[in-house]
């Protein structure tokens, strides 16, 4: 059975006539579901999510669940993400009473380097109804600071190159780039 097809069956099961004590069985095991990089569900994936998350009468379990996901990494379709079934759960549990809390934090990356993202990306991504989302800007943690002098940024365009000259190109320039490095 592939991946797809074994989602397939899962919804089927948790739909079913004839076996519907499963659908309850897994709902009472699992007190709260949390789903990280839901940007990446699918739409079959989305659907089992909330059938184990619905009371028997369709609406979400109050607390129950909670997503986690960016959705301007939808774009990348892993395995038919879809930003539209992102949303329309995102929505279900907004309208029931669900909570939006946007993360706005970056733990990984120095102020300049979170300021260049935000000026080129808060231009790029525009609103587009139910496609893409409001970009909202991200703010480096208190404790981030640049840990190498000199520039923060470095931009080298490598032009005129296919793929794999590219690659290349690009490797070489990141060693050159680590060798001129102080020690430490």
């Amino acid at each position: 059975v592939t991946f797809d097809g074994i989602l397939a069956l899962v919804r089927r099961l948790l739909g079913s006539k004839e076996f519907p004590g499963v659908r309850e069985i897994l709902r009472k095991q699992h007190d709260y579901i949390l789903v990280d990089e839901f940007q990446d569900t699918d739409p079959l994936q989305s659907e089992i999510i909330r059938k184990l998350a619905e009371d028997d009468h369709g609406k979400l379990v109050p607390g129950k669940l909670f997503i986690v996901g960016d959705p301007k990494q939808s774009i990348y379709s892993f395995r038919g993400a879809d930003i539209i079934a992102y949303e329309g759960l995102r929505q279900q549990i907004l309208d029931e009473g669900g909570e939006k809390v946007i993360l706005r934090t970056n733990f990984r990356s120095h102020g300049k380097l979170i300021d260049l993202v935000n000026a080129a990306f808060s231009r790029l991504i525009v609103q587009n109804g139910r496609l893409q989302p409001k970009y909202h800007a991200i703010e480096p943690a208190s404790d981030a600071v640049q840990k190498y002098e000199g520039p923060a940024i470095e931009a080298i365009l490598i032009e005129d190159a296919d793929a794999e000259e590219s690659r290349e190109m690009e490797a070489q320039e990141i060693a050159s780039w680590i060798e001129k490095r102080p020690a430490e």
